[in-house]
Protein backbone atom coordinates (compact mmCIF):
# COMPACT_ATOMS: atom_id res chain seq x y z
CA UNK A 1 0.00 0.00 0.00
CA UNK A 2 1.40 3.65 -1.22
CA UNK A 3 -0.14 6.15 1.01
CA UNK A 4 0.06 9.93 -0.85
CA UNK A 5 0.38 12.46 0.72
CA UNK A 6 -2.52 15.43 -0.07
CA UNK A 7 -0.28 18.11 -0.42
CA UNK A 8 1.71 16.64 -3.32
CA UNK A 9 -1.27 15.23 -5.10
CA UNK A 10 -1.38 15.87 -9.04
CA UNK A 11 -5.19 15.91 -9.49
CA UNK A 12 -4.96 15.81 -13.07
CA UNK A 13 -3.42 12.34 -12.70
CA UNK A 14 -6.94 10.75 -11.28
CA UNK A 15 -8.82 8.76 -14.05
CA UNK A 16 -12.12 6.86 -14.64
CA UNK A 17 -13.24 4.08 -15.70
CA UNK A 18 -16.64 3.80 -17.58
CA UNK A 19 -19.89 3.57 -14.97
CA UNK A 20 -19.93 0.13 -14.06
CA UNK A 21 -23.36 -1.21 -12.24
CA UNK A 22 -23.07 -1.86 -8.97
CA UNK A 23 -25.56 -2.80 -6.68
CA UNK A 24 -28.78 -1.04 -8.27
CA UNK A 25 -26.45 1.89 -8.89
CA UNK A 26 -23.38 2.85 -11.14
CA UNK A 27 -19.54 3.33 -10.20
CA UNK A 28 -16.66 5.41 -12.20
CA UNK A 29 -13.86 3.60 -10.44
CA UNK A 30 -10.78 6.06 -9.87
CA UNK A 31 -7.42 5.49 -10.69
CA UNK A 32 -4.08 7.87 -9.64
CA UNK A 33 -1.27 7.03 -12.01
CA UNK A 34 -2.45 3.57 -12.45
CA UNK A 35 -2.81 3.15 -8.72
CA UNK A 36 -5.24 3.12 -6.22
CA UNK A 37 -5.22 6.40 -3.96
CA UNK A 38 -5.31 6.36 -0.46
CA UNK A 39 -4.23 9.25 2.01
CA UNK A 40 -4.45 10.01 5.34
CA UNK A 41 -6.13 13.35 7.07
CA UNK A 42 -4.50 15.23 9.17
CA UNK A 43 -5.07 14.62 13.23
CA UNK A 44 -8.69 16.00 13.34
CA UNK A 45 -11.33 16.51 16.09
CA UNK A 46 -14.21 14.58 16.53
CA UNK A 47 -16.92 15.86 18.86
CA UNK A 48 -19.05 12.91 18.92
CA UNK A 49 -18.23 9.30 17.71
CA UNK A 50 -19.70 7.63 15.13
CA UNK A 51 -23.48 8.21 13.99
CA UNK A 52 -25.44 5.04 13.58
CA UNK A 53 -28.48 4.04 11.86
CA UNK A 54 -29.78 0.70 11.20
CA UNK A 55 -28.79 1.00 7.55
CA UNK A 56 -26.20 4.02 7.53
CA UNK A 57 -23.26 4.81 9.86
CA UNK A 58 -21.01 7.86 9.58
CA UNK A 59 -18.59 10.19 11.38
CA UNK A 60 -17.94 13.37 11.41
CA UNK A 61 -14.16 15.68 11.19
CA UNK A 62 -14.00 19.05 12.24
CA UNK A 63 -11.46 21.30 10.37
CA UNK A 64 -9.16 23.73 11.98
CA UNK A 65 -7.17 26.88 10.94
CA UNK A 66 -4.03 24.21 10.39
CA UNK A 67 -6.39 22.04 8.51
CA UNK A 68 -6.38 25.01 5.56
CA UNK A 69 -4.34 22.51 2.83
CA UNK A 70 -6.37 19.57 3.36
CA UNK A 71 -9.92 21.50 3.30
CA UNK A 72 -8.29 22.99 -0.14
CA UNK A 73 -7.37 19.80 -1.73
CA UNK A 74 -10.73 18.25 -0.85
CA UNK A 75 -12.50 21.63 -2.73
CA UNK A 76 -9.60 20.68 -5.81
CA UNK A 77 -11.32 17.20 -5.99
CA UNK A 78 -14.95 18.22 -6.17
CA UNK A 79 -13.93 21.00 -8.74
CA UNK A 80 -12.32 18.23 -10.90
CA UNK A 81 -15.45 15.48 -10.78
CA UNK A 82 -17.71 18.15 -12.06
CA UNK A 83 -15.75 18.92 -14.90
CA UNK A 84 -14.85 15.26 -15.90
CA UNK A 85 -18.46 14.01 -15.13
CA UNK A 86 -19.50 17.12 -17.67
CA UNK A 87 -16.37 16.26 -19.99
CA UNK A 88 -17.53 12.30 -20.57
CA UNK A 89 -21.32 12.51 -20.22
CA UNK A 90 -21.45 11.90 -23.74
CA UNK A 91 -19.56 8.94 -23.96
CA UNK A 92 -20.81 7.83 -20.36
CA UNK A 93 -24.50 8.55 -20.08
CA UNK A 94 -25.12 9.63 -24.52
CA UNK A 95 -26.23 12.95 -23.82
CA UNK A 96 -24.37 15.82 -22.58
CA UNK A 97 -25.26 16.79 -18.74
CA UNK A 98 -25.04 21.08 -18.01
CA UNK A 99 -22.39 22.07 -15.38
CA UNK A 100 -25.59 24.05 -13.49
CA UNK A 101 -27.63 20.54 -13.06
CA UNK A 102 -24.17 18.51 -12.34
CA UNK A 103 -23.64 20.83 -9.61
CA UNK A 104 -26.69 20.28 -8.52
CA UNK A 105 -26.62 16.41 -8.53
CA UNK A 106 -23.10 16.22 -7.33
CA UNK A 107 -23.10 15.30 -3.49
CA UNK A 108 -19.33 16.18 -1.43
CA UNK A 109 -18.62 14.99 1.56
CA UNK A 110 -16.91 18.30 2.62
CA UNK A 111 -19.81 20.26 4.53
CA UNK A 112 -18.94 23.98 4.19
CA UNK A 113 -20.46 24.70 7.72
CA UNK A 114 -19.21 27.12 10.60
CA UNK A 115 -16.61 25.14 11.65
CA UNK A 116 -16.58 23.20 8.29
CA UNK A 117 -16.35 19.69 8.29
CA UNK A 118 -15.49 16.42 6.48
CA UNK A 119 -18.23 13.78 6.65
CA UNK A 120 -17.07 10.47 6.03
CA UNK A 121 -18.98 7.52 5.41
CA UNK A 122 -18.44 4.16 7.55
CA UNK A 123 -18.97 0.79 6.06
CA UNK A 124 -21.56 -1.82 7.28
CA UNK A 125 -21.15 -5.28 7.46
CA UNK A 126 -24.66 -7.33 8.72
CA UNK A 127 -25.77 -3.86 10.66
CA UNK A 128 -22.04 -3.61 12.82
CA UNK A 129 -19.30 -1.28 11.82
CA UNK A 130 -16.63 -2.81 9.83
CA UNK A 131 -13.64 -0.92 10.10
CA UNK A 132 -10.74 -1.45 12.72
CA UNK A 133 -10.17 1.29 15.08
CA UNK A 134 -6.86 1.12 17.43
CA UNK A 135 -5.89 3.99 19.73
CA UNK A 136 -2.77 5.31 20.83
CA UNK A 137 -1.23 2.15 22.19
CA UNK A 138 -2.10 0.38 18.86
CA UNK A 139 -4.79 -1.11 20.91
CA UNK A 140 -8.23 -2.34 19.44
CA UNK A 141 -11.07 0.11 20.28
CA UNK A 142 -14.94 -0.63 19.50
CA UNK A 143 -16.89 2.28 17.72
CA UNK A 144 -18.90 2.46 20.63
CA UNK A 145 -15.46 3.49 22.85
CA UNK A 146 -14.20 6.17 20.73
CA UNK A 147 -14.38 9.08 23.28
CA UNK A 148 -16.01 12.19 23.30
CA UNK A 149 -13.96 15.55 21.50
CA UNK A 150 -11.12 13.42 20.53
CA UNK A 151 -8.44 13.64 18.39
CA UNK A 152 -8.35 11.06 14.73
CA UNK A 153 -6.21 10.42 11.71
CA UNK A 154 -8.12 8.39 9.28
CA UNK A 155 -6.63 6.09 6.47
CA UNK A 156 -8.96 6.42 3.68
CA UNK A 157 -8.88 4.89 -0.06
CA UNK A 158 -10.57 7.24 -3.18
CA UNK A 159 -12.72 4.78 -4.16
CA UNK A 160 -14.72 7.24 -7.33
CA UNK A 161 -17.96 8.69 -8.50
CA UNK A 162 -21.35 6.88 -7.43
CA UNK A 163 -24.06 7.59 -9.27
CA UNK A 164 -27.33 7.46 -8.34
CA UNK A 165 -31.01 8.54 -9.52
CA UNK A 166 -30.22 11.78 -8.65
CA UNK A 167 -26.93 11.69 -6.78
CA UNK A 168 -23.61 11.76 -7.81
CA UNK A 169 -21.41 10.95 -4.83
CA UNK A 170 -17.42 11.08 -4.53
CA UNK A 171 -17.03 8.51 -2.69
CA UNK A 172 -14.43 7.44 0.05
CA UNK A 173 -13.21 4.34 1.95
CA UNK A 174 -12.09 4.25 5.05
CA UNK A 175 -9.13 1.92 5.72
CA UNK A 176 -8.07 2.12 9.31
CA UNK A 177 -9.04 4.78 12.23
CA UNK A 178 -6.47 6.14 15.16
CA UNK A 179 -7.55 7.44 18.31
CA UNK A 180 -4.64 9.66 19.30
CA UNK A 181 -5.51 8.92 22.52
CA UNK A 182 -5.14 6.01 25.36
CA UNK A 183 -9.02 4.27 25.25
CA UNK A 184 -10.48 2.55 27.86
CA UNK A 185 -12.96 -0.13 27.06
CA UNK A 186 -16.96 0.76 28.51
CA UNK A 187 -17.21 -3.48 28.33
CA UNK A 188 -17.62 -4.41 31.76
CA UNK A 189 -17.35 -8.56 32.54
CA UNK A 190 -20.12 -10.38 33.99
CA UNK A 191 -17.70 -13.29 35.29
CA UNK A 192 -17.88 -13.83 39.15
CA UNK A 193 -14.44 -14.66 39.77
CA UNK A 194 -14.82 -16.34 43.03
CA UNK A 195 -17.18 -19.01 41.23
CA UNK A 196 -14.31 -19.28 38.26
CA UNK A 197 -11.94 -20.43 40.96
CA UNK A 198 -14.12 -22.84 42.82
CA UNK A 199 -14.96 -24.09 39.74
CA UNK A 200 -11.30 -24.64 38.71
CA UNK A 201 -10.76 -26.00 42.10
CA UNK A 202 -13.22 -28.72 42.24
CA UNK A 203 -12.59 -29.43 37.99
CA UNK A 204 -8.68 -30.25 39.05
CA UNK A 205 -9.61 -32.45 41.81
CA UNK A 206 -12.17 -34.69 40.23
CA UNK A 207 -9.69 -34.50 36.90
CA UNK A 208 -7.18 -36.59 39.45
CA UNK A 209 -9.42 -38.73 40.88
CA UNK A 210 -10.36 -39.60 37.59
CA UNK A 211 -6.77 -39.76 36.33
CA UNK A 212 -6.16 -42.17 39.29
CA UNK A 213 -8.86 -44.26 38.38
CA UNK A 214 -8.11 -44.58 35.14
CA UNK A 215 -4.42 -45.58 35.48
CA UNK A 216 -5.65 -48.82 37.01
CA UNK A 217 -7.53 -49.79 34.16
CA UNK A 218 -6.18 -51.29 30.74
CA UNK A 219 -4.13 -48.93 28.41
CA UNK A 220 -6.05 -50.61 25.19
CA UNK A 221 -9.60 -49.18 25.75
CA UNK A 222 -9.93 -48.77 21.86
CA UNK A 223 -9.20 -52.76 21.67
CA UNK A 224 -11.79 -53.98 24.22
CA UNK A 225 -14.45 -54.43 21.91
CA UNK A 226 -12.73 -56.85 19.80
CA UNK A 227 -11.26 -58.35 22.62
CA UNK A 228 -14.39 -59.54 23.91
CA UNK A 229 -14.11 -62.40 21.39
CA UNK A 230 -11.46 -63.19 20.79
CA UNK A 231 -10.59 -63.56 25.21
CA UNK A 232 -13.45 -66.03 25.56
CA UNK A 233 -12.39 -68.82 23.32
CA UNK A 234 -8.67 -67.89 24.25
CA UNK A 235 -9.07 -67.93 28.16
CA UNK A 236 -11.25 -71.01 28.53
CA UNK A 237 -8.97 -73.89 27.11
CA UNK A 238 -6.18 -72.45 29.21
CA UNK A 239 -7.76 -72.09 32.26
CA UNK A 240 -10.26 -75.74 32.19
CA UNK A 241 -7.06 -77.87 31.89
CA UNK A 242 -4.84 -75.94 34.34
CA UNK A 243 -7.20 -75.76 37.01
CA UNK A 244 -9.46 -78.74 36.89
CA UNK A 245 -7.39 -81.10 36.73
CA UNK A 246 -5.44 -79.53 39.91
CA UNK A 247 -7.77 -78.82 42.06
CA UNK A 248 -10.48 -82.15 41.46
CA UNK A 249 -8.42 -84.97 41.79
CA UNK A 250 -6.30 -83.50 45.01
CA UNK A 251 -9.82 -81.91 47.04
CA UNK A 252 -11.71 -84.85 46.30
CA UNK A 253 -9.55 -88.05 46.40
CA UNK A 254 -7.43 -87.10 49.31
CA UNK A 255 -10.47 -85.96 51.61
CA UNK A 256 -12.48 -89.41 51.03
CA UNK A 257 -10.35 -92.05 51.62
CA UNK A 258 -8.55 -90.48 54.39
CA UNK A 259 -11.73 -89.53 56.25
CA UNK A 260 -14.11 -92.55 55.80
CA UNK A 261 -11.62 -95.43 56.56
CA UNK A 262 -10.44 -93.65 59.87
CA UNK A 263 -13.89 -92.24 61.42
CA UNK A 264 -15.79 -95.93 60.79
CA UNK A 265 -12.90 -98.49 61.89
CA UNK A 266 -12.68 -96.39 65.21
CA UNK A 267 -16.05 -95.46 65.97
CA UNK A 268 -18.18 -99.07 65.09
CA UNK A 269 -15.68 -101.63 66.52
CA UNK A 270 -16.41 -100.16 69.95
CA UNK A 271 -19.78 -100.68 69.61
CA UNK A 272 -20.60 -103.28 66.99
CA UNK A 273 -17.21 -105.38 66.58
CA UNK A 274 -18.79 -108.30 64.57
CA UNK A 275 -21.74 -106.98 62.61
CA UNK A 276 -20.73 -103.91 60.75
CA UNK A 277 -16.89 -105.12 59.63
CA UNK A 278 -18.66 -107.57 57.80
CA UNK A 279 -21.25 -104.81 55.86
CA UNK A 280 -19.04 -101.69 55.68
CA UNK A 281 -16.66 -103.13 53.63
CA UNK A 282 -18.62 -104.71 51.36
CA UNK A 283 -21.24 -101.35 50.72
CA UNK A 284 -18.80 -98.53 50.93
CA UNK A 285 -15.94 -99.74 48.20
CA UNK A 286 -18.87 -100.26 45.57
CA UNK A 287 -20.93 -97.29 46.49
CA UNK A 288 -18.41 -94.56 46.75
CA UNK A 289 -16.51 -95.42 43.37
CA UNK A 290 -19.92 -95.17 41.52
CA UNK A 291 -21.29 -91.86 42.89
CA UNK A 292 -18.00 -89.68 42.78
CA UNK A 293 -17.08 -90.06 38.88
CA UNK A 294 -20.62 -88.80 38.68
CA UNK A 295 -19.93 -85.75 41.51
CA UNK A 296 -16.51 -85.52 39.90
CA UNK A 297 -18.51 -84.94 35.96
CA UNK A 298 -21.33 -82.32 37.78
CA UNK A 299 -18.25 -80.55 39.72
CA UNK A 300 -16.62 -80.30 36.17
CA UNK A 301 -19.09 -78.83 34.19
CA UNK A 302 -20.35 -76.35 37.04
CA UNK A 303 -16.54 -75.11 37.29
CA UNK A 304 -16.81 -74.69 33.63
CA UNK A 305 -19.79 -72.57 33.81
CA UNK A 306 -18.74 -70.73 37.04
CA UNK A 307 -15.51 -69.86 35.14
CA UNK A 308 -16.93 -68.85 32.03
CA UNK A 309 -19.39 -66.22 33.99
CA UNK A 310 -16.66 -65.00 36.27
CA UNK A 311 -14.60 -64.29 33.04
CA UNK A 312 -17.72 -62.81 30.99
CA UNK A 313 -19.06 -60.93 34.30
CA UNK A 314 -15.12 -59.77 35.15
CA UNK A 315 -14.61 -58.39 31.69
CA UNK A 316 -18.10 -56.19 31.30
CA UNK A 317 -17.76 -54.54 34.65
CA UNK A 318 -13.96 -53.86 33.65
CA UNK A 319 -15.49 -52.63 30.48
CA UNK A 320 -18.62 -50.98 32.21
CA UNK A 321 -16.19 -49.05 34.69
CA UNK A 322 -14.12 -48.08 31.88
CA UNK A 323 -17.01 -46.66 29.75
CA UNK A 324 -17.99 -44.54 32.96
CA UNK A 325 -15.03 -43.13 33.47
CA UNK A 326 -14.13 -41.92 29.32
CA UNK A 327 -17.48 -40.47 29.92
CA UNK A 328 -17.08 -38.29 33.26
CA UNK A 329 -13.60 -37.37 31.19
CA UNK A 330 -15.60 -36.15 28.15
CA UNK A 331 -17.95 -34.35 29.71
CA UNK A 332 -15.17 -32.89 32.18
CA UNK A 333 -13.54 -31.56 28.61
CA UNK A 334 -16.74 -30.40 27.03
CA UNK A 335 -17.29 -27.81 30.08
CA UNK A 336 -13.95 -26.92 30.27
CA UNK A 337 -13.90 -26.35 25.82
CA UNK A 338 -17.39 -24.25 27.00
CA UNK A 339 -15.69 -22.19 29.43
CA UNK A 340 -12.90 -21.39 27.27
CA UNK A 341 -14.93 -20.74 24.20
CA UNK A 342 -16.74 -18.48 26.85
Amino acid sequence: MNISDYNNVDISKITYSKPEKYKGSYICYSKYDTDTLFIQTPMMTNLDGIHKTDTRAHIDLYFEKDHLPFYKFLGNMDDNNIQTIHNNSQSWFNKPIDMDILEDLYSTPLKHKNPPKFKLKMPLSRGNIDIPIIDIENKAVEPSDIPNECKLVVLMKYIGLKFLKEQVICEWLPVQIKVCEKVESTKQSLIDETLLETNDIETNEDQEEIDLEIQELPDDFQELTSLEIETQPQEEPQEEPQEEPQEEPQEEPQEEPQEEPQEEPQEEPQEEPQEEPQEEPQEEPQEEPQEEPQEEHQLDSNNEETIKKSVEDEFNELKKKYIEKDTELNKLKEVLRNFISN
